[in-house]
């Protein structure tokens, strides 16, 4: 069984990760196999934090990225990978942030109109003699 956690990632496997973690914050059957929302937050959260600090540090390149240092807070490249960009992984990437962004408005709509529908339950309460 091998001990070594391979320290590289890239746009394609970024993705992947992401359709997971949307398809666990959407409640999507059996998602809660793989992770549990809290987790799936707190790795969305990172990769968040790790994507915005690369495009801080290589404006220029918008956010393409390619293969790179996983274990670098930046997504430092890897060598022969500064200037290169895998444009079919990182439509892959784009197609699953894409997925992850309409899962979270989803979820932020439902919460605003169970909120207004309470507050109108609360509201209706209020009234009745």
């Amino acid at each position: 069984q091998p001990n070594n956690v391979r320290d590289f990632s890239a746009p394609s496997k970024e993705a992947i990760q992401l359709g997971i973690i949307g398809l666990v914050l959407s409640d999507a059957p059996l998602s809660e196999n793989i992770m549990s929302k809290d987790e799936a937050l707190k790795i969305l959260q990172a990769k968040a934090k790790t994507y915005t600090a690369y495009r801080q540090w290589r404006p220029a390149y918008h956010g393409w990225m390619g293969w790179f240092r996983s274990s670098s807070p930046k997504a430092e490249p890897m060598a022969n990978w500064e200037h290169s960009f895998p444009t079919l992984d990182n439509g892959e990437m784009i197609w699953s942030l894409y997925f992850v962004v309409n899962v979270l408005k989803n979820k932020l709509i439902h919460i605003t109109q169970q909120q207004e529908e309470q507050q109108e339950e609360e509201e209706g309460e209020e009234e009745k003699p």
